[in-house]
């Protein structure tokens, strides 16, 4: 018997279209429709990016207030207003990297975190240099 075989999803960028905000596709969000782009494409919307590790946010989460960091295999979930981990795990590096970008942008996450609980687009956020 064969082992089931994983399928992935690879997504080219395309200049003629702009998902705006954290992924999120305007066009579906203006016309007051809901934004299913972003959770069909990644399940939860991305905020930002860096030396491979992806950062994002899920709409209406649980408290404390948190997002989402994931490098490769290993995922986390980090407090905003502390930077500590409140879940899960990272490689050491990573951590670190979280823990720089939280402290310099900890204003914009919390201004995200409060767009998610009301369900409104969420913000990018500008990577570490």
């Amino acid at each position: 018997m064969r082992p089931k075989r994983r399928h992935s999803l690879v997504i080219r960028h395309d200049e003629r279209y702009d998902p705006g905000p954290a992924g999120h596709d305007e066009r579906q969000v203006a016309a007051g429709g809901r934004d299913t782009q972003s959770v069909r494409l990644t399940g939860v919307p991305r905020i930002s990016a860096f030396y491979g590790i992806i950062i994002a946010m899920y709409f209406d989460d649980h408290p404390p207030a948190h997002f989402h960091a994931k490098y490769g295999e290993h995922e986390a979930q980090v407090a905003i207003a502390t930077g500590e981990i409140l879940n899960g795990e990272l490689p050491r590096r990573a951590r670190t990297l979280v823990e720089e970008w939280t402290e310099l942008h900890r204003d914009e996450l919390m201004d995200d975190w409060e767009r998610a609980v009301r369900q409104e687009p969420l913000n990018r956020i500008e990577p570490l240099p």
